[in-house]
């Protein structure tokens, strides 16, 4: 458990899953950019995918030619990579994309993940549906999601100016907040910390006074932060985030992936996608546990 507060957040390594779309250069744009600011290794990771269904092709014949075409597009995704100064190192294997995708983070300890989606097909369908859920829940270091209509990095160096964390006031979350706080430090960036809530629901103060007490305690010599209310009407909570970082021209939204099933279920199936799908700056989302043992110093 975080006690207090470390110097800075650091990514040392980050692991960039890539099918060679579109979608995946989007990701690889954010991955270059946070790479150029902490000086990490980029993990370009492509998962060959088993389609059980399919029917048995020549063992010696097609299938090796297939793997050795999507080995030589992996390198030479690599090779550009490192043409323009990143260290970089390629990763193929075979299997479901969420299980390898997860295997990979944990072998080889990245601290970062960053996700291309639009929802459709293939990797991008990873935060729509039980695979996203699988990912979100159990990844170990935080993952940055780049959807369909996020903008391009504006700097080389990746370098957030405007962030906007996105919070339910539980406590057991303030975790997740001071992780955004200190990203806004590091940055020296504006700060919002915005809680979304039902004008039908009474909240209590007491919930509010418990998260401040707790983020104070993870950063004792920072006072809480304002949080900024905002009511919405059933079931609107993902536009009342969207519209309010957009109104606001953040750069970046951070939000928990909760490991309660109902509240996981929740996020990965409406509340997250609709957000991603929406919202024109990357969302960088957070295991609250895989939080507290992300590259700190």
């Amino acid at each position: 458990m975080i006690t207090s507060a470390p110097a800075q957040i650091t990514f040392e390594r980050i692991l960039i899953p890539t099918d060679f779309s579109d979608v995946s250069g989007r990701a690889i744009e954010y991955g270059k950019s946070i790479a150029t600011r902490y000086n990490a290794q980029i993990l370009l990771t492509h998962v060959n995918q088993q389609v059980h269904s399919a029917p048995p092709i020549d063992e010696g014949g097609l299938s090796n030619a297939i793997q050795q075409a999507i080995e030589q597009q992996l390198e030479q995704e690599g090779a550009e990579l490192r043409s323009e100064g990143f260290h970089v190192r390629t990763i193929s294997v075979t299997g479901k994309v969420q299980e390898e995708v997860l295997s990979a983070v944990n072998r080889e300890k990245a601290d970062l993940v960053v996700l291309g989606t639009h929802g459709e097909t293939g990797i991008e369908r990873l935060l729509f549906g039980s695979d996203a859920e699988a990912l979100l829940r159990n990844s170990p270091c935080p993952v940055l999601v780049v959807g369909p209509v996020t903008q391009s990095p504006s700097n080389l160096a990746w370098h957030p100016s405007n962030i906007v964390c996105a919070s339910d006031l539980n406590p057991d979350t303030a975790t997740i907040a001071a992780y955004a706080y200190m990203i806004a430090r590091e940055f020296q960036a504006a700060f919002t910390l915005l809680h979304v809530q039902d004008p039908v629901k009474k909240e209590k103060k007491s919930d509010l006074q418990l998260f401040e007490k707790a983020f104070e305690h993870i950063l004792p010599d920072q006072p809480s932060p304002i949080v900024a209310f905002r009511n919405m009407s059933p079931g609107n909570a993902g536009f009342a985030i969207v519209d309010f970082a957009t109104d606001r021209n953040a750069d970046l939204i951070v939000m928990g992936a909760h490991t309660a099933s109902s509240t996981a279920t929740h996020l990965m199936r409406g509340l997250v996608p609709q957000i991603i799908t929406d919202t024109p700056c990357p969302v960088l989302i957070i295991h609250k546990q895989g939080h507290e043992e992300v590259a700190l110093s």
